[in-house]
């Protein structure tokens, strides 16, 4: 409204003109607006599906075993699932970075719709977005072992024991995977 506008040293308005400093100032201001309120879109999603997630009924254990395959549960969970993988795939789909929980969370919402390939891919996203976390990669030997995919799980196990700082539980692990694919001498 003024005739005349500064910001510091930078003249964004002389005699009722914007100049161009001006109009760039108010180009980057307004780029900056639209990322913050995008990046909340994102956020919101996010904390909405971790939301509903807590709400889902299974536990771990039968998730992965199948268990949960032969219980029924209340109508609250399957809407919460539902929610829950709404809500992570908006803010998977409109962020500008892959999260590690946000393909979490996808991959969990899979896994209790008994889709384990969908699962398997958003934990491989989640392993590509940090390589070096053990626990991610231990998601992903859960998952392959859950769908009896041993070979690929063996794979796994090696690349993580060629790492000087691997567990001794994990050379057992694969000592035991090799030895139930009969391959004792490797186990």
């Amino acid at each position: 409204r003024e005739p005349h506008v500064r910001l510091q040293n930078l003249v964004l308005k002389s005699s009722g003109r914007v100049s161009v400093r001006g109009l760039v100032f108010a180009g980057v201001a307004a780029l900056w607006l639209l990322f913050a309120a995008h990046s909340a879109f994102v956020q919101w999603h996010r904390a909405r599906g971790a939301y509903y997630l807590e709400q889902t009924e299974s536990t771990r254990a039968d998730v992965l075993s199948g268990a949960f395959r032969e219980r029924s549960y209340s109508p609250r969970h399957t809407n919460a699932v539902a929610a829950a993988l709404q809500h992570f795939t908006l803010a998977d789909r409109w962020g500008l970075v892959g999260v590690t929980e946000i393909k979490l969370g996808l991959a969990w919402c899979h896994l209790l719709e008994d889709d384990m390939p969908a699962a398997e891919a958003n934990v491989r996203s989640a392993v590509a977005i940090r390589p070096d976390d053990a626990a991610l990669q231990q998601n992903l030997l859960e998952i392959l072992l859950a769908q009896g995919n041993r070979p690929a799980a063996i794979e796994l196990l090696k690349k993580r024991v060629s790492s000087p700082t691997s567990p001794v539980a994990d050379r057992f692990q694969l000592a035991r995977l090799l030895a139930a694919s009969e391959r004792l001498e490797e186990a």
